[in-house]
C-alpha cells in the first residue's frame, strides 16, 4: 500500500495545521500501517519492520505526524499517540532510558554560547530554584550546524546539594505538541548531546556554578497550563505513561504562563 497516496486521499500531505489534525479521522489500523511509513521517512530508521536489529537512526520522529496526531481512531475510539506509543513498545523501539536509534553527535564549538539568559530563562530561575537549582545555560544548540539538524535544549540547570544537572524541555501554554512527541523530544535531545563534553564545557569556566565533574544528568519537561501535553498528562495514557517511565522523564506541571510571553522576546 502507498500510504503517502493513501494520507493524500484523505486530505493528509506535507506539513499539516492542528484543525487538519483534528478534523481527519483515521482507523486504528491506518494509523499503525502509516506510523510504519513515518519510521522509515524519518531517519531511515527501519529497512524491515521485522528484523529489529535494522534500525539506522530515528533523531527527528518526534517531530512526525504519528507522533503529532490529536484525536481518536475512528473505529476503535482510541487516543491516536496511544496506539502510536503500542505500536514503538510493542517493536522494541522504547528501551530503558533509550530511543532505539537515535545517536550521539559531538558538537565542535562549546556548548556555552550565550553572556546572558534569555527573560524566560531568569523568570523561571526565581521559581524554580529550590527544585532545580541555578541556570547553567538556556537554548543549547545540540550540533554543528548547518550540517546537523539536532536542534536545540531549551535549559540548563545544575543542583549543587544533590550533584543533580537537569535538561529541560518546555511545552509553552500555546503549544500544540502531543505528549508523545514532548517525551520523544527530550529524549532525543539527551541520547543526541555529548554529556561528557557538556559538563566539561561548562565545569572549566572559572565562574561556573557545576562544582562536580560527574554529576547526574535528568530530564525534566515542564508542561504549562494551556498547553496540549498539559492537557493529556493527566488524562488516562497508558502507553505515553510507561515511554516517560521508561525514559526516567520527570513532570512538573506549571501554572507560569508569563513565561511563555517571556520567551517570544529571545
Amino acid at each position: 500500500m502507498d500510504y503517502t497516496k493513501a494520507r493524500q486521499s484523505r486530505g493528509w500531505s506535507g506539513a499539516v495545521s492542528t484543525t487538519q489534525r483534528r478534523l481527519t479521522r483515521w482507523s486504528k489500523t491506518e494509523i499503525v500501517e502509516m506510523t510504519g511509513t513515518d519510521i522509515a521517512e524519518h531517519g531511515n530508521w527501519i529497512k524491515d519492520l521485522d528484523s529489529k536489529n535494522d534500525f539506522m537512526g530515528a533523531d527527528t520522529f518526534w517531530l512526525s505526524e504519528s507522533a503529532s496526531r490529536i484525536g481518536k481512531t475512528s473505529d476503535t475510539k482510541e487516543d491516536y499517540t496511544e496506539v502510536v506509543g503500542a505500536f514503538l513498545l510493542e517493536n522494541g523501539f522504547i528501551g530503558k532510558d533509550n530511543f532505539t536509534g537515535v545517536k550521539q553527535i559531538t558538537k565542535k564549538a562549546p556548548y556555552q554560547v550565550h553572556t546572558k539568559f534569555s527573560p524566560a530563562a531568569c523568570y523561571l530561575s526565581l521559581h524554580l530554584d529550590e527544585k532545580f537549582g541555578t541556570i547553567v545555560e538556556s537554548e543549547i544548540e545540540l550540533g554543528n550546524y548547518p550540517d546537523d539538524k539536532a536542534g536545540v535544549v531549551d535549559l540548563i540547570t545544575y543542583k549543587k546539594d544533590t550533584n543533580e544537572l537537569f535538561l529541560i524541555e518546555f511545552e509553552l501554554y500555546y503549544s500544540e505538541n502531543t505528549l508523545l512527541s514532548a517525551a520523544l523530544k527530550i529524549q532525543t535531545h539527551y541520547q543526541i548531546i555529548n554529556k561528557e563534553k557538556l559538563v566539561n564545557d561548562f565545569y572549566s569556566k572559572e565562574d561556573s556554578p557545576i562544582s562536580s565533574k560527574n554529576p547526574q544528568i535528568k530530564k525534566l519537561l515542564i508542561l504549562l497550563t494551556g498547553s496540549n501535553a498539559y492537557k493529556e498528562y493527566q488524562e488516562n495514557r497508558p502507553n505515553i505513561s510507561k515511554i516517560i517511565k521508561y525514559f526516567q522523564i520527570e513532570v512538573l506541571l506549571s501554572s507560569l504562563e508569563i513565561i511563555g510571553e517571556l520567551w517570544l522576546w529571545t
